[in-house]
C-alpha cells in the first residue's frame, strides 16, 4: 500500500496534492479550505484537518466522534507539532495524521520521495506518517482545526481505528525499548540524506538522541545498583525529560524493575 501511493504522488502535476483512501467520504469544502490555508501561509507546505469517525453508514459515533480526540491530539500538541521543536510530538510513535485529510504543496515530494522501500522504515510505518515525519523535519507542517472528510471504519479496512476507544498513556515494556531504538536509527538514516541541510535545528538531532536514549535503556545491566550510574547520568543528559511521559516514574522504574 505504502508503495501505491507513492507511485500515484510521483504522477501527480499540480500546485496542491490531496491524498484519499476509497472508503472515505469527503467533505464538499475540504479542498476549499485547505488550499486557502496553504495559501494564506506560504511558509507550509502540508496541512492536515480533523475528521468525524463514522461506523460503515456513515453514521458517527455516539462516543468521541472527532477523529483528534479519539488519537489524542490537543491543542499543546498541536502548538508543538507547528512549532520549533516540530518533530518531537510525533517522534513517540504515534501518528497524529491521518492521510485521507492532507493536502501537501508538490515543492514537497522532492523530499518525500522516494518512500524508502519495506524495512527501512519501522515495521508497519505507513504513507501517512512518513509523509508528516518529513513534513515536520522540514518545518513544514501544519493542522487546521476542521473536520473535512468522514472517517468510515469498518472491518475490512487495512488501517484504522476499528472501534478503538480514546488513546491513552501507556508505558513502554522494557523489551520494547530496543524497537524503539532501532526504529529511531532507521528514520534518521532515510531522512538525514533527503534534508541537505534544510531540517529544522535539532529535528534529526531529535531523532540520534531517542536512539541512544532508548538504547541505553534497552542494556541496562540486571543489578541495580549497576543501572543507578546510567540511569543517573541519563536523568542529568535531559532524555527522560525529553522522550518520556512521565520522566520521574520511568527513571524510577529502571532502577526497580
Amino acid at each position: 500500500m505504502v508503495q501505491n501511493f507513492a507511485s500515484a504522488l510521483a504522477l501527480c502535476r499540480g500546485d496542491f496534492i490531496a491524498l484519499c483512501d476509497q472508503d472515505d467520504v469527503w467533505l464538499p469544502e475540504k479542498l476549499r479550505v485547505c488550499a486557502d490555508f496553504l495559501l494564506a501561509r506560504p511558509e507550509c507546505w502540508a496541512v492536515f484537518t480533523d475528521a468525524t469517525v463514522t461506523d460503515e453508514t456513515l453514521r458517527p459515533y455516539d462516543t468521541a466522534p472527532a477523529l483528534w480526540q479519539r488519537v489524542g491530539l490537543n491543542d499543546r500538541l498541536r502548538a508543538r507539532i507547528a512549532g520549533p521543536q516540530t518533530s518531537l510530538p510525533l517522534l513517540s510513535g504515534s501518528n497524529y495524521v491521518t492521510g485521507a485529510t492532507v493536502v501537501i504543496r508538490r515543492e514537497l515530494l522532492r523530499y518525500l520521495l522516494p518512500i524508502p522501500a519495506p524495512g527501512a522504515l519501522p515495521a508497519l510505518m505507513l504513507h501517512d506518517y512518513w509523509l508528516a515525519l518529513v513534513a515536520a523535519a522540514l518545518g513544514r507542517l501544519d493542522s487546521l482545526d476542521r473536520r473535512t472528510i468522514l472517517d468510515r471504519q469498518h472491518a475490512r479496512q487495512q488501517a484504522g481505528l476499528i472501534r478503538k476507544p480514546i488513546k491513552r498513556a501507556v508505558r513502554l515494556p522494557r523489551k520494547s525499548f530496543a524497537t524503539v531504538a532501532d526504529d529511531a536509527e532507521k528514520l534518521h538514516a532515510a531522512l538525514a540524506p533527503r534534508m541537505a541541510g534544510q531540517a529544522v535545528p535539532g529535528a534529526l538531532e531529535d531523532l540520534r538522541s531517542r536512539a541512544i536514549h532508548f538504547r541505553l535503556r534497552a542494556d541496562l545491566p540486571a543489578s541495580p545498583l549497576r543501572r543507578a550510574g546510567p540511569i543517573f547520568g541519563e536523568w542529568r543528559r535531559g532524555g527522560y525529560r525529553r522522550f518520556c511521559r512521565r520522566p520521574l516514574v520511568s527513571a524510577v522504574r529502571d532502577l526497580i524493575l
